[in-house]
């Protein structure tokens, strides 16, 4: 026992730092804590991990390939195999040794990253009279896995600042990270004492500017982060004002009173095993986040299953016979008795994970027709009570104001759940009032009439349609209506959302990217003037009770055009989930 305790000692070189340093820990701990920790994950990649000894390995297409190519190598090359092993124990043994909860009671919980226990490791360290000082992903913030350090530090008033800064590649040219990064300090306890934050810093400098820093105390992180208590990402001052405000007005999905439960239901690592490069069977399309956008569950498609995605031309969105062509095909009866969970419908809502702030849009949502939905992307189900009014909370999602608020959540890349839960989304009850600018209809009915003639373009969400009480063939794709339909709906869920003109116009110049395309393609800012001239239309009908005169032309007679049975594809004609 004493000769493997030597090994491992040398092996692991533990480190305690009470007996390393009694003198420091005899006088209450370090007076100063600076670090730069490593940003690794404590994770076993076979990718890494074999990358220069056997690249075919590493490079395998699936992950059920890589471990058919793995278990070999006991007879192919025994040395190989033993060091593989050898990796896989000790990561899974730090693992382990983490996640007891003695060493690491804040940060060591699900998938855990080296900065993280890091940071304990310094909160630990310094005295009740010191300061720590360390550069970390900003994660260490935002995720979910950290969400007890922040709470912890910021409810005790031990997080004196974070400053976090755009891109880590921009200021560490070697990496080729896109997650931002940020600069914690930590102070002696001062409960009651915000913490000064700033976040999508550009440089140093502009810790000085007074419109991009702002205070976060633990009473914001209660309002705005109810369940995990994370940190926003406000980017300056007004950001940081309006999104409170939002908060106040707006419940948090999970208090809202919509009953439903979000998912992640295909692995691509895990469940790659399953995937069909052809469609036979019952197989049904493996829809990645890449083929659907707003109100568009056709964005884009692969050329015969093979190569890189591309758009759908026009032309081809005024086909309602055509459908996208996946790269994969999954067994529709093991996605249906796996995931669905009680969901026993052929279509689901969907959002996508791998997503930026700084992107043109951020929350990406819309309805899809398959349930084989690997995790790049996630899924909402709600009740059947509640089927009749989800073409509401799709619009809801899909709204800039929603995308707003949902940018102030989002630290890294990742749209998780424990995000998604917190952000403020409308009571099922609100559409059941009539809106202020129409009262000649109740609001649920104004909203779901443009949400299924914007969603419901192609044969294959047919079951979508029936199932929210629409049984008429699907709508003609004409963009200039599309464009306007959108238009009225975000004005609405403006005024819904309680934004003044004023507020909302500078949430619509906080989407630069959009603007910047759309200044170089109509020469204005054309988004923003549309929803602006209906959100004052709005207004007007408001103040003089008269309903609201919509832009659009009533459809036109062959805006619902019938297409033969035939032209449906088979996985998707009625009856067939």
């Amino acid at each position: 026992m004493l000769k493997t305790v030597g090994v491992l000692a040398g092996q692991y070189r533990f480190l305690h730092w009470h007996l390393q340093f009694p003198q420091v820990f005899a006088r209450g701990g370090f007076d100063v804590v600076l670090g730069n920790p490593p940003w690794d994950s404590l994770v076993f990649r076979e990718e890494e991990f074999f990358a220069k000894p056997r690249p075919d390995i590493a490079q395998a297409p699936t992950a059920a390939q890589r471990k058919k190519l793995v278990a070999k190598l006991q007879v192919e090359a025994p040395a190989l195999f033993a060091a593989y092993r050898d990796r896989v124990r000790e990561v899974e043994g730090s693992s382990a040794f983490v996640r007891a909860g003695v060493r690491y009671p804040l940060c060591g919980v699900g998938r855990v990253n080296l900065f993280a226990l890091f940071a304990e490791t310094n909160a630990q360290l310094v005295s009740p009279t010191g300061r720590a000082g360390f550069v970390v992903p900003t994660a260490i913030a935002t995720d979910d896995s950290t969400k007890s350090f922040i709470e912890e530090v910021v409810r005790t008033g031990k997080l004196a600042a974070l400053f976090s800064f755009w891109e880590t590649r921009r200021f560490f040219p070697g990496t080729d990270s896109r997650n931002p990064f940020c600069l914690m300090v930590l102070r002696p306890p001062l409960v009651g004492v915000p913490a000064v934050c700033g976040f999508d810093l550009r440089g140093v400098d502009d810790i000085a500017d007074r419109e991009k820093i702002f205070t976060l105390s633990y009473a914001d992180l209660q309002a705005v982060n109810p369940a995990t208590r994370t940190c926003p990402v406000f980017r300056c001052r007004r950001d940081a004002e309006l999104t409170r405000g939002v908060y106040d007005r707006v419940p948090v999905l999970a208090n809202s009173g919509w009953q439903f439960a979000l998912r992640r239901l295909l692995n691509s690592a895990d469940d790659s095993g399953k995937f069909l490069a052809v469609a036979n069977g019952d197989a049904i399309p493996l829809y990645e986040a890449k083929y659907f956008h707003h109100f568009d569950h056709r964005w884009a498609t692969t050329q015969d299953g093979h190569g890189d995605e591309r758009s759908l031309t026009g032309a081809e969105h005024s086909d309602p016979a055509l459908t996208v062509v996946p790269r994969y095909w999954y067994p529709g009866s093991d996605a249906r008795q796996r995931f669905c969970n009680g969901w026993n419908r052929a279509w689901v809502v969907a959002w996508r994970d791998i997503t930026r702030a700084s992107d043109e849009r951020t929350f990406i949502a819309a309805v899809i027709p398959s349930l084989a939905v690997p995790h790049t992307s996630k899924v909402v189900f709600v009740s059947d009570r509640q089927l009749g009014i989800l073409p509401c909370l799709v619009a809801n999602l899909c709204s800039f104001v929603f995308d707003f608020v949902s940018r102030q959540k989002l630290g890294g890349t990742h749209m998780s759940s424990f995000i998604v839960e917190q952000l403020p989304v409308l009571a099922p009850s609100v559409y059941e009032a009539e809106p202020q600018w129409d009262r000649q209809q109740d609001l649920g009915a104004w909203v779901a009439s443009r949400v299924l003639e914007l969603a419901y373009t192609a044969w294959d969400l047919e079951a979508f349609a029936q199932d929210v009480g629409y049984e008429g063939p699907p709508f003609r794709w004409t963009p200039v209506r599309r464009f306007l339909l959108r238009c009225e709906l975000d004005a609405a869920f403006f005024h819904l959302y309680g934004l003044s003109r004023e507020d909302s116009a500078y949430v619509m110049d906080t989407f630069s990217v959009l603007r910047k395309n759309e200044e170089k393609a109509h020469g204005e800012y054309r988004t923003k003037r549309v929803i602006l001239e209906v959100y004052d239309a709005m207004s007007e009908a408001a103040r003089t009770g008269k309903p609201y005169q919509t832009r659009l032309d009533p459809p036109p007679a062959d805006q619902r055009v019938a297409h033969p049975e035939s032209t449906r594809p088979a996985w998707a004609k009625k009856g067939a989930s």
